[in-house]
C-alpha cells in the first residue's frame, strides 16, 4: 500500500516545485529607486502606454504564467512617479512619455529572464520635444522568480529615464547605462540563454528534459516612434521625418509550455 502511493506523492510534489519558479509572485512590485543624479528641473511623468502586441511570454516546461501585464504598467508608472528627483506640475514640468514597445518574459522550472524594448521622450512646458531615445532592457538570473526579474527591469528603466532627463535638462554629458538596460539590441540580448530546459516528472518515475529556444528575436524593435505625430506636438523643420515601420526579424517558438496544449 505504502509503495504505490509514493510514486504519486512524488509527482505530485514535483509538479509542485514547478509551480514555485513560475506561478508564485508573477506580477511585479513598486520598489524604491535610488538615482545617482544631481537633480535641476522639475519634471511629472504622463500616463505610460503599451504597444498593441509588447507583450509575449515563453513557457518551457513550465506553467504559462508571468506574462507582462497592464498592472505590470502601472506598477512601473508608480515607480517613475515615486522617483521623481524634483517633481513638478504637468503643466509647468518638464514631462516624461514612455512607451514598452516589447517586453518579452521566458522560463524554464529552473530559470528565467526578460527583455523589453522602452521608447520614451522628454517635452517642455511649451509642447517641444526636448529629447528621445529607444533602448532596451534585459535580466536573466536563475535565483530570481518572474517577478524578480521584472523589478529588476524596472528598477533599470526608471534610473536610466529619470538620470538621462535630468543629464539633459542640466546639458550633461550623458553617464553610462544603468545596470539591465542597454543601447542596442545585440547586447542586451546575450545575457538571456538562447535555450532553457526543465526537468519533468513522469507517470511511471523518472524524469524528461524539455528543452526550447528562448525565442529573444521577438524583443527586436527596428523602427522608431515619431513623437511628433504621438504627441501631436509640431514638427520643426529640420526635424527628419519618421522612417517607416519594419517587420522584427523572427517570431516565437511554439508550443513549449506546460502542461502541453490539447488539441480536438
Amino acid at each position: 500500500m505504502t509503495r504505490r502511493l509514493s510514486q504519486p506523492m512524488a509527482l505530485l510534489a514535483s509538479l509542485s516545485a514547478l509551480l514555485v519558479f513560475t506561478a508564485f509572485g508573477c506580477s511585479a512590485r513598486v520598489k524604491t529607486v535610488t538615482l545617482n543624479v544631481r537633480a535641476t528641473h522639475p519634471v511629472s511623468v504622463a500616463p505610460l502606454e503599451m504597444d498593441p502586441g509588447a507583450a509575449k511570454l515563453v513557457a518551457v516546461g513550465s506553467y504559462k504564467v508571468g506574462k507582462y501585464k497592464s498592472k505590470d504598467l502601472r506598477v512601473l508608472q508608480k515607480m517613475l512617479q515615486r522617483t521623481i528627483p524634483m517633481r513638478g506640475a504637468p503643466e509647468e514640468s518638464f514631462r516624461i512619455h514612455l512607451v514598452v514597445r516589447s517586453f518579452l518574459i521566458v522560463h524554464s522550472n529552473e530559470k528565467g529572464a526578460g527583455l523589453a524594448c522602452i521608447a520614451w521622450a522628454l517635452s517642455n512646458p511649451q509642447r517641444e520635444l526636448v529629447f528621445d531615445e529607444q533602448f532596451y532592457a534585459a535580466r536573466a538570473s536563475p535565483p530570481l522568480s518572474v517577478s524578480g526579474v521584472k523589478n529588476r527591469m524596472h528598477q533599470g528603466i526608471t534610473k536610466r529615464v529619470h538620470q538621462r532627463a535630468q543629464d539633459v535638462l542640466s546639458d550633461r554629458p550623458l553617464g553610462s547605462p544603468p545596470e539591465d538596460t542597454y543601447d542596442d539590441f545585440e547586447r542586451a540580448a546575450s545575457r538571456v540563454p538562447d535555450r532553457f530546459k526543465s526537468e519533468l516528472p513522469t507517470i511511471f518515475g523518472g524524469s524528461k528534459i524539455v528543452a526550447g529556444q528562448s525565442g529573444e528575436a521577438s524583443a527586436r524593435r527596428c523602427d522608431r516612434i515619431d513623437w511628433y505625430r504621438r504627441l501631436g506636438f509640431a514638427r520643426p523643420v529640420d526635424a527628419p521625418e519618421a522612417a517607416p515601420p519594419e517587420k522584427p526579424p523572427s517570431t516565437l517558438p511554439s508550443s513549449t509550455g506546460y502542461p502541453p496544449p490539447t488539441h480536438p
